[in-house]
This record gives C-alpha cells, structure tokens and sequence, in this order.
C-alpha cells in the first residue's frame, strides 16, 4: 500500500510538471568524511569534512530524466568558509556552504546552484570534496521546479534511492 501510495504521488509529481527528490548523504561511501548526530538534520545527522580535499561519493537512482535545479542544504555559521564542491554525473554543480544571512545568525540554509543540470534517467555519481576543513552536508534537492525554494527538512521531497 505504501509503494502504492508512493507511485500515485511521484505521477501526480511528474503531471503537475514539478518533483522534488532528495539525496541523504547517510547512505554514501564517506570516505575519510564524518556522519555527525544532530537532531536538526535532515537524517538527524550531518556529513563533515575533517580535511581538505576529502571526497565523499556514490551512486543514485534518478528516476526520471529532466532538468534538474539543485539544492544544497547546510548549516550556515554566516563565516563565508567550510565551502563543499558538489559533483554530478562528473558535472562540477557548483560550490556550497557557509555564507550570510540576513539574521546574521548560525542557522540551516538551503543553497541553490547558480545553473540547472540536466541529467538522465538511472544511476547518477555524486560526489562532494571538502574545499576547507569542517565542510558540511545535510542533503541534496533536486527539482524540475524553478521556482520552487525548499523549506526546512523539505519532508515532502522523495528520497533518491542510493546504489550500493
């Protein structure tokens, strides 16, 4: 019933010509990376960098091709460092994490890539490489939506299965 039910939603999704799916890094190989707990994350726990140059990496499902537009969730200390390199099917996406806020105060911030990627249907390589050390990752959003801007957990997004 509840595949069922998860079918119905990703169709409705696909119909109305918008789908968030949402990549936990959990499941990555992580390499010298950490899973750190926190209650606030997405999968209450974070992906750390310790060191520069460290690479967390894995395969995911994408179940349909399109344009994607891609999120980058993290918590945000507003010190314009810990910056993580986001790598899609060999395609550098852009570079995450630690920049302002208008509160100017420590806070979780989603971050949209400056261009949309298009990608294929089925397994897509992901890879994040720690630009500074303690470079973060709570989870990764892929929308065909342009307009659409994430909020919160963005519980609602359907979880990319990982391949191992």
């Amino acid at each position: 019933m509840k595949l069922f039910l998860l079918v119905c939603l990703l169709v409705a999704c696909v119909m109305l010509g918008a789908v968030e799916y949402i990549l936990e890094p959990k499941y990555l190989d992580v390499g010298t990376w950490k899973m750190t707990p926190w209650e606030a994350a997405t999968t209450g726990a974070l992906l750390v960098g310790n060191k520069t140059g460290s690479v967390a990496q894995g395969l995911f499902e994408l179940p349909a091709a399109g344009k994607y537009y891609v999120w980058f969730r993290d918590y945000s200390f507003c010190g314009n460092f810990r910056k993580t390199q986001v790598i899609l099917n060999h395609e550098d996406v852009g570079t995450f994490g630690d920049a302002a806020n208008e509160k100017k105060v420590a806070d979780w911030m989603w971050t949209r890539a400056k261009d949309s990627v298009d990608l294929p249907a089925g397994k897509i390589d992901v890879g994040f490489t720690a630009l500074n050390p303690y470079s973060r990752c709570d989870a990764l959003l892929l929308t065909t939506d342009e307009k659409f801007v994430p909020e919160g957990k963005a519980e609602e997004a359907i979880e990319l299965k990982v391949v191992k």
